[in-house]
């Protein structure tokens, strides 16, 4: 059983994910400039390589630009969950690549068109890469 790991992990990004819609006139627009998540990591080590799947809560903005109004911003939270990768390399150095699937739910913003009032989802899949120091 020495060879499961458990833990958390937290972390805020910048983020300048950038969607556009042909919904409202000329066109709405979707923005998130921060993304943060914390989670739990469980993985399986084998030697130097850790198999791990994390899962946990999401939290960031969305800017939405209906055409006519500029942007509203709200801060929303969510779920991710994803898998990863991560290998030692030295005596305190690993790196890693890991994917999460983000969705912090969806936020309201009305259209100037006949349409009224309409829905802008947020979610994204990320693909990272990391390099990691452990400190002994």
């Amino acid at each position: 059983m020495d060879a499961f790991v458990a833990g958390i992990e937290g972390d805020l990004d910048y983020s300048g994910i950038d969607g556009s819609s042909s919904v409202c006139t000329p066109a709405c627009e979707t923005k998130n400039t921060w993304l943060g998540t914390a989670r739990l990591r469980l993985g399986y080590a084998a030697d130097r390589v850790l198999f791990y799947g994390t899962a946990g809560g999401a939290f960031g903005n969305i800017e939405a630009n209906t055409g006519a109004t500029g942007f509203q911003s709200t801060n929303k939270g969510g779920w991710v969950a994803g898998v990863g990768v991560e290998a030692a390399f030295a005596d305190n150095w690993t790196a890693r690549i890991e994917y999460l699937f983000v969705d912090l739910q969806n936020a309201s913003a009305t259209v100037p068109t006949p349409l009224g009032a309409t829905t802008i989802t947020f979610d994204s899949s990320l693909i990272r890469a990391g390099l990691d120091y452990k400190f002994r």
